[in-house]
């Protein structure tokens, strides 16, 4: 599903009284072209950030794919670095493909996606037959089970 849209307006603020702020979501070029940051994530809890892609698909031990960063006086430097290196190029290639690919259902666990979905669906027809049921019986007020608890025999319930 990717990373998730920052919705927040306020952001904790640090000793010196900095913060994270919206602005580093998007990325101005010289010619003020605008492109958006997609891969920037915001953790609310330890209130840091991290690189989506990098994190999913980069094994090095930069900052931003590990353990994040709340430096805010140096953050522009800090994107701008790290979205030049190679690791985060290689890093964004394979999530781009991978988006791809689940896009168009061509991924490796494709035929297992497809039997859990039919497995779903199986099982969500079967609650709604209960639930039918049980509306059922409750409407016109009859019994679940009746005096005898063995199947396939008189007055063994409804249900």
């Amino acid at each position: 599903m990717g990373p998730r849209e920052i919705n927040d307006d306020i952001f904790p603020k640090d000793e010196n009284n900095r913060h994270f702020s919206k602005i580093y979501k998007i990325r101005k070029f010289d010619n003020n072209e605008k492109v958006k940051r997609r891969w920037l994530v915001y953790s609310k809890t330890i209130d840091r950030v991290f690189c989506f892609c990098c994190k999913l698909f980069n094994s090095s031990h930069r900052t931003l794919s590990t353990i994040g960063n709340n430096d805010w006086k140096h953050m522009t430097t800090t994107l701008i670095s790290h979205e030049k290196s190679p690791e985060h190029f290689t890093a964004y290639k394979k999530w781009h493909e991978c988006e791809l690919r689940l896009k168009l259902g061509r991924c490796i666990d494709n035929d297992l996606q497809r039997v859990m979905n039919t497995e779903v669906k199986y099982w969500k027809s079967i609650l709604e037959r209960l639930i039918s049921i049980t509306l059922y019986l409750s409407k016109h007020n009859l019994a679940f089970r009746g005096s005898s608890d063995k199947l396939f025999e008189r007055n063994n319930g409804n249900y």
